[in-house]
């Protein structure tokens, strides 16, 4: 979990700072389409007048969802590439004593790239799956805010040392194995926070433009989970190999221990 974390860490910061951007730019009246497409709930948007998608040829709309799809994967690829162990092991060979700043730097550009494709996103105009009735969505609600208060916790437990802040002090914590906590329930609760947040956000806001977000999402999230089991059995052996025979990876279930 500690090398994704960094890349999940900015994901509430990069939400506000979008509803800034979003502020500024509905002032300078330089947004392309209304509020009302946009997937985040209503307080995080802006009141505007409705606009019909029929204003855009069908051909647009299909190119700029093909756009988000691939900005969500390009993500998804950079964000692995630069996590990797190869690719670590030959940025600390080129930087040498600078290697130190190499977490720092990498959660920065995660949480840059980060904001600018919920920016897009946010920005897309998008076709509407299905009305969703006011009980759909307070009921939905409910795994909304368990999802963002799982992410909420881990990553205030884990930002300090895994965004890379750590290295401008002098004492940092060392790796160990959790297995306390929601950790005892599933292998991965901040991948499993932020799925559940993802796929209720969707059904509350069902746009095409957060289907093809969550889907994307689902499948790096699910392909990320796997590579960083190949790393933490690596990193922690027999240990890990047992906790992964007891615990589930994803679906929680009960502690075994």
């Amino acid at each position: 979990m500690r090398y994704q974390i960094r890349g999940f860490a900015v994901f509430i910061s990069a939400f506000c700072l979008a509803r800034r951007i979003r502020q500024l730019a509905d002032s300078a009246g330089l947004l392309p389409f209304p509020s009302a497409l946009c997937p985040l709930p209503s307080a995080l948007c802006l009141s505007r007048p409705s606009i019909k998608i029929s204003n855009l040829t069908n051909q647009m709309l299909l190119i700029n969802h093909i756009i988000l799809v691939v900005l969500w994967l390009l993500f998804g690829i950079l964000h692995s590439l630069l996590a990797a162990d190869w690719w670590k092991r030959f940025m600390q060979r080129w930087l040498g004593l600078y290697y130190k700043y190499y977490s720092f730097s990498y959660s920065v550009f995660a949480g840059i790239t980060l904001i600018g494709i919920l920016v897009y996103q946010v920005y897309l105009q998008s076709g509407l799956l299905y009305v969703a009735p006011v009980w759909l969505k307070v009921l939905l609600g409910l795994p909304l805010v368990a999802g963002l208060v799982i992410m909420g916790a881990l990553i205030k437990k884990y930002f300090f040392s895994l965004s890379g802040i750590s290295v401008f002090y002098s004492k940092q914590a060392p790796v160990e194995l959790e297995l306390t906590g929601l950790n005892r329930y599933m292998r991965h609760p901040l991948y499993f926070g932020t799925l559940l947040t993802i796929w209720s956000l969707f059904f509350i806001f069902p746009y095409v433009k957060n289907l093809l977000a969550c889907l994307v999402i689902t499948l790096y999230t699910v392909w990320g989970a796997r590579l960083e089991e190949k790393k933490l059995a690596a990193l922690f052996g027999e240990k890990y190999k047992v906790y992964k025979s007891r615990v589930p990876m994803l679906i929680p279930g009960f502690p075994p221990f």
